[in-house]
């Protein structure tokens, strides 16, 4: 353990490094939100990143904070939006774990739940469910919407839960990837890359805006117009 503080610099570009320990339940989100307990009023906003991706764009920081400040009503920005439907309980979301919110926004949540939303588990779906899409879905709730970055960015998106290397490309209408996946990194290796024509990947598609998106939550109905049977 002692090696990680020898490993890694206390500043980075003037930027002070904290390193924590914790349990791993919840897993990431449940780390973002002791983070923010710990970091709450520090500052103004707050980008949370997994280690799985990398920034490959100079100061995509500051492209981030401009970009949230861009809409009226945002309560996340992240790489892809998911718009409601069956799978994810009608709840549109942050579909990617790279995101940017800001203090008073997270503040909102964690009065409203207590915490930022994560599960107590070590359980990759728990964590997603409760974490990924309630937290950011939690937004919607409290007058927010969420957006992507989609007019500026293409994204490819790993599947990290098996070792097929399957990167799913989004947005490839854009000529330049804000984040990378880590393992792109890897060198000569095999990938498979895939595609999705689903309407919410679309160029032309116009994503919901929040009152339609909870339309669709209270209706128990898809983006699209479609009711379960």
């Amino acid at each position: 353990m002692s090696q990680i503080f020898n490993l890694t610099p206390k500043y980075i570009q003037g930027a002070e490094v904290e390193i924590n320990f914790r349990p791993n339940y919840g897993m990431s989100y449940a780390a973002w939100s002791e983070a923010f307990d710990r970091n709450e009023d520090k500052y103004d906003y707050f980008i949370f990143n997994e280690d799985d991706y990398f920034f490959i764009q100079n100061n995509w920081d500051s492209y981030l904070v401009n970009k949230f400040n861009s809409y009226d009503d945002c309560g996340f920005i992240c790489p892809i939006v998911r718009e409601p439907h069956h799978w994810n309980d009608y709840k549109k979301h942050a579909g990617h774990a790279t995101t940017i919110s800001s203090n008073k926004v997270l503040k909102e949540i964690k009065q409203k739940h207590g915490s930022l939303p994560h599960g107590d588990k070590q359980d990759y779906h728990t964590n997603e469910r409760l974490g990924q899409i309630g937290q950011s879905f939690s937004s919607l709730e409290l007058g927010y919407n969420i957006y992507d970055i989609r007019d500026d960015y293409r994204v490819s998106f790993a599947w990290t839960e098996n070792d097929d290397r399957d990167i799913w490309r989004h947005f490839w209408w854009n000529e330049k990837d804000l984040i990378e996946p880590a393992f792109l990194l890897e060198g000569d290796v095999a990938y498979n890359w895939f595609e999705s024509y689903d309407g919410e990947f679309l160029q032309k598609f116009k994503p919901t805006t929040r009152e339609e998106a909870l339309f669709c939550y209270y209706e128990n109905q898809t983006y699209f117009g479609e009711k379960p049977n």
